[in-house]
């Protein structure tokens, strides 16, 4: 309940008259994109993948590029999220694997509508599996071209389904032509663009490299992991420094 103002008198004078309470401000309706629309819904019910390899990959890829791009509020990176690309028509969506787009808020959604958020993604994966590697390389191919995703890159984590195993398209014209490829210790590479990263086909990973500094980029595993160890070498040099500054007995 909002406060009121107490009444207080003076001699000769009536009582103040209490003030009204305040009214409650109004509130900003949230963005567009964080509310459920029951004709786009942010579920199809689908799994998010199909073999520990190809989850491995998403998960990683996903994890790496939002780390990546965490202190940019202007970026949003995420994987596995309906898209959908026509308003009113629910069937015209596809959820990528892993994707960036820049320009547009940083944050989480329901879902990704192109009407409201004013742009298709710059940067899109697909990991192949058995299921999956022929729409990958069809339809969603010319699906993506035509939305205008200015990179589209493929990769097979089984090394069976795709030849090479990664591949990474560029929009030039309209059009996707094919991103160079280098082979560096056995290692085949590719040089993003769009996210001016190297993406390396390890076997059944796909690891990111900064080709400016060298470092390859953690997984949230290989952080966590990191973050681990230094806080367990913190401890231990702080007990040594208690042991020396101790008192003989």
């Amino acid at each position: 309940m909002s406060p009121q103002l107490a009444k207080t008198t003076e001699p000769g004078h009536p009582a103040r008259p209490t003030a009204p309470p305040l009214a409650p401000a109004p509130s900003r309706p949230p963005p567009a994109s964080q509310v459920e629309d029951p004709l786009h819904p942010s579920s199809d019910g689908m799994p998010m993948a199909e073999s520990n390899e190809q989850l491995g990959v998403m998960v990683d890829g996903i994890s790496v590029l939002r780390n990546r791009y965490r202190e940019r509020a202007d970026v949003f990176a995420g994987g596995d999220l309906l898209m959908y690309y026509q308003q009113g028509d629910p069937t015209k969506r596809v959820a990528p694997d892993v994707f960036v787009i820049f320009g547009v808020a940083a944050g989480s959604r329901k879902a990704y509508r192109l009407w409201d958020e004013g742009k298709a993604p710059d940067f899109v994966l697909e990991v192949a599996s058995e299921s999956t590697w022929r729409e990958d390389a069809g339809r969603k191919r010319d699906l993506y071209e035509r939305l205008g995703v200015r990179e589209y890159w493929l990769f097979d984590p089984h090394g069976k389904f795709l030849r090479p195993a990664l591949r990474g398209l560029a929009l030039e014209g309209g059009r996707y032509r094919e991103l160079p490829s280098r082979v560096e210790g056995g290692v085949l590479v590719l040089r993003s663009r769009v996210l001016e990263l190297d993406l390396r086909a390890e076997g059944e990973q796909l690891r990111f490299r900064d080709p400016v500094t060298g470092e390859r980029l953690r997984t949230l595993e290989e952080e966590t992991d990191a973050r681990r160890r230094a806080e367990a070498r913190v401890a231990k040099l702080e007990a040594r420094l208690m042991a020396l500054g101790a008192p003989d007995q």
